[in-house]
């Protein structure tokens, strides 16, 4: 792992430490330091966090969109499709009613002994 970048605000921090205590590194200088640093890094991790959370929230927000225009989408093909089905049935009780009037209820027969 190649990660030489150092956050301006710990440079910063280190800087204002070593000007506090003059150089001189002692128990309390090194407790100041790792006490800025950690600030330092919680901002960061907390402004990623937040990142993170925008871009997550804006795709749940995306895929409901998508779920529901999905559905609408869905729910609107199966209402073609009972429809067509319900006009196909229709058709097809017709055609029986006029083959059985026609044919004084002998049609159903007929039919059978055709394909025999």
């Amino acid at each position: 792992m190649d990660n030489n970048w150092i956050p301006t605000k710990a440079v910063e921090a280190l800087t204002a430490v070593q000007k506090k205590h003059k150089g001189v590194l002692n128990e309390r200088a090194v407790s100041e330091i790792l006490s800025q640093l950690n600030m330092v890094w919680r901002n960061i991790m907390r402004q990623e966090v937040e990142a993170q959370k925008t871009k997550m929230s804006q795709q749940i927000q995306d895929l409901r969109r998508q779920i529901v225009t999905k559905n609408a989408y869905d729910k609107g093909e199966l209402i073609q499709e009972i429809t067509r089905t319900k006009h196909q049935l229709s058709l097809a009780e017709k055609k029986l009613h006029n083959q059985k009037r026609v044919g004084g209820g002998n049609a159903g027969k007929e039919n059978v002994q055709d394909s025999t």
